[in-house]
């Protein structure tokens, strides 16, 4: 059922990658234009949420995946996906906004632009090779994600193709390694093409990225 695993990766890492651009863009601009108190421990609370992933939190998502009945489910795993790839797109998406100037967002509500408005029309054009990378940074994580999905789904409406190359290796009671390298090159095609399909913004948002995010914490540690 190689087929069916490959469907609910794409759907999941898609959703994945879809949500977190778009809540990482509000966001990044929330804190990059938004003054409020304790800015800065939320700054730093978003830039070491990743240490605190993996088994420590295995139990605590189960228990809340079977609360809110999202056990065994695509959206389940969505869920526990963007907590991996938010708070890094949050911060780097907010390293974007800082490096636009004010003014454009002034001009654009003198000519009668809502603060949305401006967000989404001269904002977030200027934002998209930061957009891309950060989509493409969840897609990869989420798509290349074991552990969460083999803890949270049982059953092949929900497996990703991760657990299903892990279970090629004994289906056959033996190791197919044929079976096993037609499936991996399989398996890497998806992000192969959208990297050359998007590589030149990609590249430019990587750039951009690392060196507004330098900038970032040297700003934030003035912060209030």
């Amino acid at each position: 059922d190689l087929g069916v695993y490959f469907r609910n990766t794409i759907l999941a890492a898609g959703a994945t990658a879809v949500i977190t651009a778009v809540l990482g863009s509000m966001g990044g601009y929330a804190m990059a234009r938004s003054a409020f108190p304790g800015r800065r421990l939320l700054a730093l609370a978003l830039l070491l949420s990743p240490m605190f992933q993996g088994p420590p939190v295995m139990i605590p998502f189960y228990r809340i995946l079977s609360t809110l009945r999202l056990l065994n489910t695509l959206p389940g795993l969505v869920l526990v996906y963007m907590s991996l790839t938010l708070p890094i797109c949050i911060w780097l998406m907010a390293g974007f906004f800082q490096g636009l100037p004010r003014e454009l967002e002034e001009a654009a509500l003198v000519d009668g632009c809502s603060p949305f408005g401006a967000f989404r029309r001269i904002l977030l054009p200027l934002t998209l090779p930061g957009l891309a990378a950060t989509a493409l940074y969840a897609f990869v994580v989420a798509w290349n994600d074991y552990q969460y999905a083999l803890i949270l789904t049982s059953s092949d409406r929900a497996k990703t193709i991760q657990l299903g190359l892990s279970e090629l290796l004994t289906f056959f009671g033996q190791t197919n390694w044929g079976g096993i390298m037609a499936s991996g090159v399989l398996t890497t095609l998806p992000v192969v093409l959208i990297f050359m399909l998007i590589q030149r913004v990609l590249v430019q948002g990587i750039t951009a990225g690392a060196l507004k995010s330098s900038r970032s914490i040297t700003r934030w540690q003035a912060l209030p």
